[in-house]
């Protein structure tokens, strides 16, 4: 779930890096229509719209799809009122819950279409994280798409900490020992946490699995794969956004020859795909798009650009944000 006043100080319509996300993440939806093709009749989309809904238009503008559920944890009547005004097409329905009570309700649709998921949290790692991306894999259908993106700064205090005591602060935010019993101090240092995080939210969904599978085992069992991890950085706060993909057990061929894989950013290990978006001006982007895609160093007409700038701009080139994106859901 979001802050209680989050919708009110994250513009999320004008971060750079989460544009060039969305854009990868649609691309990944795209990619899993080879598979099963992505329509109104076959899919929905469940996420957190915030009062700027960018996901949603952006989804329903390239998918079609019409059934769609915005999660919110604000119930306040000015609240309710403001989000309603703000959503960009009546076929979104607010859910105004905490993710986890949306989950386990009955509210929660039905396994007759295929879940396109993403549970945007702001807010850094906890517990119920874990539990509903759980649910999400019980609830899902195959070929379901499920992320969840959360802030992973633990704060001063954990920064400031001997390495034993990050790692009963970091137990506690996991609230499970079964997760974190063979999780060292060491495992903790420099982009270690990063790396626990993810293989933690793996051992959940294998949890989930296991009790989806527990009856008699065969060609129907449900499995889960990554096949997302990004990490990215629009402000001060450190972002994470890790995703997976549903499929019966026999289906496993198809999902190993999809062009997903493909992609350049497709990972199904526990070391992001860094997404940085160097901060450029529309001329030196113009020069950059004029040289790309086999650009060479020096960039001719603009030798000042340096090698940091181009490599970042050239990864991400294709999905870059512009400047009439901060309007798309007018």
């Amino acid at each position: 779930m979001r802050s209680d006043n989050s919708n009110m100080t994250i513009n999320y319509t004008v971060r750079p890096c989460k544009s060039v996300e969305r854009k990868m993440m649609c691309e990944m939806i795209s990619a899993i229509g080879e598979i099963s093709p992505i329509t109104d009749s076959t899919s929905r989309y469940i996420g957190m719209g915030a009062k700027f809904f960018t996901d949603f238009s952006l989804i329903h503008r390239m998918f079609g799809l019409t059934e769609m559920y915005s999660i919110e944890k604000s119930s306040s009547e000015e609240d309710i009122k403001r989000f309603e005004f703000n959503k960009p097409y009546n076929c979104i329905t607010m859910i105004f819950q905490r993710t986890t009570d949306f989950l386990n309700s009955t509210k929660f649709p039905p396994k007759d279409k295929r879940n396109i998921i993403w549970l945007d949290y702001d807010g850094g790692f906890r517990s119920d994280m874990l539990q509903d991306v759980q649910i999400s894999v019980k609830k899902s259908s195959s070929f379901s798409l499920i992320f969840v993106s959360l802030n992973i700064d633990f704060g001063s205090k954990y920064k400031a900490a001997c390495p034993s005591d990050k790692l009963e602060i970091f137990n506690i935010r996991v609230g499970n020992d079964n997760y974190t019993k063979n999780v060292r101090p060491k495992d903790l240092a420099g982009d270690g946490l990063i790396r626990s995080i993810i293989k933690i939210f793996n051992l959940a969904i294998e949890e989930a699995l296991l009790d989806i599978n527990s009856g008699e085992r065969g060609e129907n069992d449900l499995q889960c794969k990554q096949i997302a991890c990004f990490k990215y950085a629009d402000s001060q706060a450190p972002m994470l956004t890790i995703g997976w993909i549903t499929y019966y057990k026999n289906e496993i061929d198809t999902v190993n020859n999809c062009k997903i894989k493909k992609l350049d950013y497709y990972n199904e290990t526990d070391s992001p795909y860094d997404i940085s978006v160097p901060p450029l001006t529309l001329k030196e982007v113009g020069v950059l798009n004029r040289n790309l895609p086999n650009i060479q160093l020096p960039v001719p007409g603009a030798e000042f650009l340096t090698k940091d700038e181009v490599t970042k701009y050239s990864k991400i080139y294709r999905y870059y944000p512009a400047l009439t994106e901060s309007n798309m859901v007018l």
